[in-house]
């Protein structure tokens, strides 16, 4: 399994499924798929305990100048001190610093 990282990253490659066809499970695909989707519509993924548990995690992806994703921006903190407003801070913050970093790489 991947988290907000690794989702973030994986939503806006050229062929995710391709990637996640021996990493899980044959009945899982449809709804990984689903949310990769979304996670692209949207721009950004959250992680809430996944891959820690009493981890919070936001993520947004960067580009090159090709227009390929190159990497993923994120913040990771406790559940007990990340509420939701927190989490729509984050995103707006990492959104911003993502379109910033993107730019200087290149990416129009």
């Amino acid at each position: 399994m991947l988290g907000a990282s690794g989702r973030a990253i994986l939503a806006f490659v050229s062929d995710p499924e391709n990637y996640l066809l021996d990493k899980v499970p044959e009945e899982q695909l449809p709804s990984y798929l689903e949310e990769l989707a979304r996670i692209h519509k949207i721009g950004y993924a959250i992680s809430r305990d996944e891959l820690i548990k009493g981890a919070v995690a936001v993520a947004v992806p960067f580009f090159s100048g090709e227009s390929k994703v190159m990497g993923s921006l994120a913040v990771y903190g406790p559940s007990a001190r990340v509420d939701e407003s927190q989490v729509e801070y984050f995103v707006q913050l990492l959104l911003e610093e993502s379109r910033q970093l993107s730019y200087k790489a290149g990416f129009r």
